[in-house]
């Protein structure tokens, strides 16, 4: 279908970024870790070995103390019972649910005009069930999110970028989509733009990655 490439990039570049936010997640972990072990900023720093968080003294490595998984897993989730950030995530929230709801309304009207072909064709059967799926996946990751996961929160960034930059290319493409499913489409885009704006907003970056 037109447009795959730039979705295709648009995800790979989202990817590598969520891969360069774990990178530095691990490092904050391996200091938890070194910093608990009483290590200090002369003698100690945190290395990478196979994923697992070393210690480091001037004459070489002289320990390995064990995935920074291990012992460490509070630094897998955070404290978002603060007001602010738990009326951001109801809201994001909200605004998953109704993505969710009007991506399953779509679906059954798909079943149920399958028979006009002006209506439904096979571009519309494909994304009327690709939505429906990435909406789920969108809804849960939300919800882990406002559990306090990062990553939950991680993939919702993820998720929520994506599927806005196929939802763009969808509007764009003449012909392949009936208008009827592109002004679906722009409801989405709308409530996923309110998602993305809240979860690249500052506030919870800072509550998430800090």
């Amino acid at each position: 279908m037109a447009g795959d490439g730039v979705v295709g990039a648009a995800l790979a570049e989202l990817t590598e970024r969520a891969r360069a936010e774990r990178r530095r997640e691990h490092q904050r972990e391996c200091l938890v870790e070194r910093d608990s072990l009483g290590g200090s900023t002369d003698w100690w720093s945190e290395v990478e070995l196979g994923g697992r968080c070393g210690v480091v003294a001037r004459n070489g490595i002289v320990g390995v103390t064990g995935s920074a998984k291990e012992g460490t897993t509070e630094m897998s989730s955070v404290d978002v019972r603060h007001p602010r950030s738990a009326a951001a995530l109801r809201g994001v929230q909200l605004l998953v649910g109704g993505y969710l709801a009007v991506s399953v309304l779509t679906l059954i009207a798909i079943v149920a005009l399958r028979n006009d072909s002006a209506a439904v064709n096979d571009a519309v059967w494909t994304r009327g069930t690709i939505v429906v799926a990435s909406a789920v996946l969108t809804f849960l990751f939300a919800r882990r999110a406002a559990q306090g996961s990062r990553k939950g929160f991680l993939r919702l960034r993820i998720v929520s970028a994506v599927m806005l930059v196929a939802i763009v290319v969808i509007i764009a493409l003449p012909g392949t989509f009936p208008l009827w499913m592109k002004a679906e489409q722009a409801v989405c885009g709308l409530l996923l733009l309110g998602v993305a704006l809240i979860v690249n907003g500052k506030h919870l970056r800072s509550v998430f990655t800090g």
